[in-house]
């Protein structure tokens, strides 16, 4: 029988001190019943990531961008080259247990019309899951809401790309992630095709990924989220949904200071 395979995408930008943990947590969390292939796209670091992973992990398949391109489409440039059944998007500083990749796609087989997938993510980043944005959940973030709480293992609006796992023919055939998000964001746009394709998204809580991250939300960092949000709803949603988003999160800044782009 002709295992089940999987192309793991790696994009590093200086991440040559995380990125070995994560490249040596895919052997174990493949387990026996896959066929692994690991795709690395470096964009343009200035550490020597791309020449490191080469010299210690020569079975990675290193594409190198002369600039920094973008989470996104570094993404989709890997895309256009794994041959797995299954892609697995995988932040640098990620690690994942034993077996993990395994029980990922069991359940996700198990969707009739399956779409992505995300384990709990555990250290220093964000939640895993999320419901999609409206301009009433933004205020509420914005002015310190507590967090909604965790959901169990089932289907979720959107799931975040620093672990996102899917049926590689489904996210080729959705065009992958939107090139225009060039970090953040783009999770959210493929999470939200996903469920206008009918598939669906499911967050998978009984494997937990250790996710190093930064939850820290620094004025620049928020700046660059809601830029990606406004983006979305400029996409995605109408001019009236749009609109209100963008003259919301306006006056937010003229209340609490700062300034939000796009």
């Amino acid at each position: 029988m002709t295992p089940t395979s999987i192309s793991v995408i790696v994009v590093t930008f200086r991440s040559r001190d995380v990125v070995g943990a994560c490249l040596a947590s895919l052997q174990t969390a493949a387990g026996p019943g896959l066929a692994l292939e690991v795709l690395l796209v470096d964009n343009a670091s200035a550490d020597g990531t791309p020449g490191w992973v080469r010299a210690n992990y020569p079975a990675v398949r290193v594409i190198e961008n002369p600039v920094n391109v973008g989470f996104a489409r570094a993404c989709n440039q890997a895309l256009g080259l794994a041959s797995g059944q299954y892609v697995l998007f995988l932040n640098p500083d990620a690690r994942l247990a034993t077996g993990a990749l395994e029980a990922m796609i069991q359940r996700l087989r198990q969707e009739p019309r399956p779409g992505l997938l995300s384990p709990r993510l555990q250290g220093g980043g964000p939640p895993a899951w999320g419901r999609f944005p409206t301009l009433g959940r933004l205020v509420a973030r914005r002015l310190g809401a507590r967090p909604e709480p965790e959901p169990g293992e089932g289907p979720v609006d959107w799931v975040l790309g620093a672990c996102m796992l899917g049926p590689a023919e489904v996210v080729r055939e959705l065009g992958g992630f939107d090139d225009d998000y060039f970090l953040y964001g783009e999770d959210l746009d493929l999470c939200d095709r996903m469920a206008a394709a009918g598939r669906t998204v499911v967050y998978y809580p009984l494997v937990t990924v250790t996710h190093l991250g930064n939850d820290r939300w620094d004025p620049d960092r928020l700046e660059r989220v809601y830029g990606a949000v406004l983006m979305f709803f400029k996409k995605r949603r109408s001019l009236v949904s749009y609109l209100a988003v963008w003259i919301g999160l306006r006056l937010l800044k003229l209340w609490r200071g700062g300034r939000i782009e796009n």
